[in-house]
C-alpha cells in the first residue's frame, strides 16, 4: 500500500448541513495525493450514512465510526492514530479548503520538509438565520525558520496573532508528531491549544506562508462549547496564559517584550470572565462580583504580567486603565455595558472582539 503524501482528518458530530460543502472542498482539490479520514463520532442525525456514502464512492475515503460520542478531541486523537500520510491535516465538518491548496502546500514544503506547516485563515461570520454578515482575514508574512531559536522567537507573533492555537490550519509532519507523543486532552475548551504547545516544545524547524486557503465558519447558531456556560472558563484561560509564560521562561525568552504581549491578552480574558459574571446562571450579586474582582487583583499572574500590558483601541486601553489602577466601580460598570451589547447585539459584540 502507498503512502499518501497528506493525511486529512475531520472529526463529524451533528454537522449534516454544512458536510457535503466540506468534504466537497477536499475531494475536489487539485492535488489528489491524499487519504481523507471521517471520523463519526456517534452523531445522532444522517452524518454516518453521508460519510459511508463518500467512502463507497471514493477510494481516498476511510471511515471511523465511534460506538458513542466522544468529543472532538477523541475523534482527532483516533484519526491520527489511523492516518498514513507523511504530513498530517484537520479540518472541522462544517468548514472548507481552497482547491488548489494541497498543491500549493504540496509545492511549498517539497525538499525542505518543514517539522510544522502554519498558513491563514478567512474566519466568516454567520447570523443566528445563517445568514452570513462579515469575514476576517488572519495571516502572518510568509518565512522559513530552520532552527529551535527562530521556531521559539516566532511563538509569541503567532500567540498574539490567534493563529496558534488551531489544529486546522496547520499540517504537522506525522512522524515528528508522533515522536512528541502530544495527544488532544479532556479540557473542557482549549484542548486544541494544548496540543499545539506540546507539539511545539521541541519543535526546531516551522514554515509560515501567508495563503489563507482555510475557510472557519463561526456560527452564532452554533453550539460550541465556546459559546456555552463555562464555570471554568477563567481559570482554563488563566492557564493557558501561564502555560504560554513558563515555555518562555524555560526557554529563557520571557522578554518585557512577551510579557507585554502575555499581559494584553491576560486582561482580554480578565475583562471577558468579568462580562461573564453579570451571566444569571453565575448567580453573582454586585457585592459578589466585587469581591471577584478583588482577589483578581491579588492572583499572581495578574501581578506579573497586568503592569506589561499595552493596549491598543479607545475602549481596551479604557479597561486597560481600569485593570492597572484596580477601580473595581468603573470596571464593573464597563462590563455590565459590555455583557449588555452581547446580549442584544451579538454580532457588533463579536465584530469589536476580534477587531482588538
Amino acid at each position: 500500500m502507498t503512502t499518501p503524501f497528506f493525511s486529512i482528518v475531520t472529526p463529524v458530530y451533528k454537522s449534516e448541513d454544512f458536510l457535503e460543502a466540506s468534504t466537497r472542498s477536499i475531494l475536489s482539490q487539485t492535488f489528489s495525493d491524499f487519504e481523507f479520514i471521517l471520523v463519526d463520532d456517534c452523531s445522532p442525525d444522517a452524518c454516518g450514512a453521508m460519510c459511508d456514502e463518500l467512502a463507497s464512492g471514493d477510494f481516498r475515503v476511510r471511515v471511523i465510526h465511534s460506538s458513542r460520542n466522544e468529543g472532538a478531541a477523541s475523534a482527532r486523537n483516533k484519526g491520527m492514530d489511523a492516518a498514513r500520510g507523511t504530513y498530517l491535516l484537520f479540518l472541522d465538518a462544517d468548514d472548507t479548503l481552497d482547491a488548489d491548496f494541497l498543491g500549493t502546500l504540496f509545492r511549498r514544503i517539497e525538499g525542505t520538509h518543514p517539522q510544522i506547516v502554519v498558513w491563514g485563515a478567512v474566519e466568516d461570520y454567520f447570523d443566528e438565520l445563517g445568514k452570513p454578515t462579515y469575514s476576517r482575514v488572519v495571516s502572518l508574512p510568509s518565512r522559513s525558520l530552520t532552527t529551535a531559536e527562530e521556531v521559539r522567537g516566532s511563538l509569541i507573533e503567532l500567540e498574539v496573532s490567534t493563529l496558534f492555537g488551531y489544529p486546522w490550519n496547520k499540517a504537522y509532519d506525522l512522524a515528528y508528531l508522533r515522536g512528541t507523543k502530544a495527544r488532544f486532552g479532556e479540557e473542557t475548551i482549549l484542548e486544541d491549544y494544548f496540543f499545539n504547545l506540546r507539539v511545539i516544545h521541541s519543535c526546531s524547524t516551522m514554515l509560515i506562508i501567508e495563503e489563507t486557503p482555510y475557510h472557519y465558519a463561526w456560527r452564532e447558531s452554533g453550539g460550541s462549547l465556546t459559546k456555552q456556560f463555562l464555570p471554568d472558563y477563567f481559570e482554563l484561560h488563566k492557564l493557558r496564559v501561564q502555560s504560554m509564560l513558563d515555555l518562555h521562561e524555560e526557554w529563557g525568552i520571557a522578554t518585557s517584550k512577551v510579557k507585554e504581549a502575555l499581559g494584553s491578552i491576560y486582561l482580554r480574558y480578565c475583562l471577558s470572565a468579568l462580562q461573564r459574571t453579570y451571566d444569571k446562571r453565575m448567580g453573582m450579586s454586585y457585592q459578589m462580583r466585587k469581591a471577584w474582582l478583588e482577589d483578581l487583583f491579588k492572583d499572581t499572574l495578574y501581578v506579573e504580567l497586568v503592569p506589561f500590558a499595552n493596549a491598543s483601541g479607545v475602549i481596551a486601553r479604557t479597561f486597560e486603565w481600569g485593570f492597572k489602577g484596580r477601580y473595581s466601580t468603573v470596571l464593573l460598570m464597563g462590563a455590565w455595558a459590555v455583557d449588555l451589547i452581547k446580549t442584544r447585539l451579538p454580532i457588533l459584540f463579536t465584530r469589536a472582539k476580534k477587531s482588538r
